[in-house]
């Protein structure tokens, strides 16, 4: 996760804003019928997806948002909030990909985890 950002507090509050937007407008409607129904919320991880949630930790240099690790926390703590479910399936992929960008960029000859954002990994062995 970065230690430092370039965004300022107030793009950190509109990101935060429109996490809240999203979460109220396509999550929380859906969140109980889907969760008893037990099924995968492709429609929902997508636009998780285009919000860039699942690179909301990952360096700009990457592809990602580069959020601090406060913003990260208040994004998990709002989107567990209305659907605990959501919150794991992205907090998954975002450990994943942390774990590329810090100990597999390097190795890889400049390769990037451009899927990471796409909420996808993919692994190769050396």
């Amino acid at each position: 996760m970065t230690n430092m950002t370039n965004r300022s507090n107030e793009e950190e509050a509109l990101i935060l804003d429109t996490i809240d937007r999203f979460l109220e407008r396509d999550v929380r409607p859906h969140a109980h019928e889907l969760d008893l129904e037990d099924c995968y919320p492709e429609d929902i991880v997508s636009k998780m997806c285009e919000l860039g949630l699942f690179g909301a930790t990952i360096s700009q240099e990457y592809g990602g948002l580069g959020l601090s690790a406060s913003t990260y926390a208040q994004i998990v703590e709002r989107v567990s909030a209305v659907w605990m479910s959501v919150s794991g399936i992205f907090n998954s992929h975002l450990i994943m990909a942390a774990a590329v960008e810090r100990f597999g960029l390097r190795s890889r000859n400049g390769c990037t985890c451009l899927g990471s954002r796409q909420g996808k990994f993919g692994g190769v062995s050396p």
